[in-house]
């Protein structure tokens, strides 16, 4: 069930490293919409609007990713969704403050980016855009002030929130390079598959043409006897 979740978009047709860049792309989405499943009770506990309908969004965004990467519009899926998330966890540290714990994902965000954009510029502007965006709400809200003020009675919930999203940074950052570290063992499985079929292919043409060169050999007359009809002649 999850490979064929984690293969949706993916053509025979395609480059490997961009069929890799859509099986990370739908493992992310598959991550977010399960986080977000139960993500979104919480912010209907809390009564946040701003949260509740961030994450709605979010999880949109992820189905959106699979359509798209459904349709082989696999770059607008890749820019859309990394966007979000960005925009995600810039609003809702912003909502919640730094006890959320949700800055550390843009980290995750500048990871996931590095492993999908495929343009340069577009790279070093979103990871400047992640960065500053850090460090301005750490600065901003160091003071424990936030948008929202959870109520007296929510706190302890807000504080095993915290480190569950500190739970889910470890977890998230661990199956991603699990996972990338999986596929670049395929590539290079891959790599050594088409290297043999290569070699092996090198092998039959050069046995072919020693097959060839000594058929010929054997049709041709011996040099000795090119050599004394050459010397019968010139007398």
């Amino acid at each position: 069930m999850l490979q064929k979740i984690l293969n949706i978009g993916l053509a025979k047709s395609n480059e490997v490293h961009l069929n890799r860049k859509i099986r990370i792309s739908n493992l992310i989405s598959f991550i977010t919409i399960i986080i977000m499943t139960g993500y979104i009770p919480v912010a209907i506990k809390f009564g946040v609007t701003g949260i509740l309908i961030l994450n709605v969004l979010m999880m949109l965004s992820a189905l959106l990713s699979f359509y798209l990467n459904d349709k082989k519009r696999y770059h607008l899926s890749f820019y859309l969704a990394s966007a979000y998330g960005l925009i995600y966890f810039i609003l809702g540290t912003a909502i919640y403050g730094l006890s959320s714990n949700l800055h550390f994902f843009l980290l995750i965000m500048c990871l996931i980016a590095i492993s999908l954009f495929k343009s340069n510029i577009a790279l070093r502007f979103y990871i400047a855009t992640a960065v500053v965006s850090f460090f301005v709400l750490v600065l901003t809200l160091s003071d424990g002030s936030s948008l929202y003020k959870i109520p007296a009675e929510y706190a302890t919930i807000q504080k095993a929130i915290s480190y569950l999203n500190l739970f889910l940074l470890f977890l998230i950052t661990i199956l991603f390079f699990v996972f990338f570290r999986r596929e670049n063992l395929l590539f290079q499985s891959e790599i050594i598959k088409q290297k043999e079929i290569v070699e092996q292919k090198q092998k039959e043409i050069i046995d072919s043409i020693q097959y060839s060169k000594r058929i010929q050999q054997s049709l041709l007359p011996k040099e000795k006897y090119i050599e004394k009809v050459l010397k019968n002649i010139k007398k």
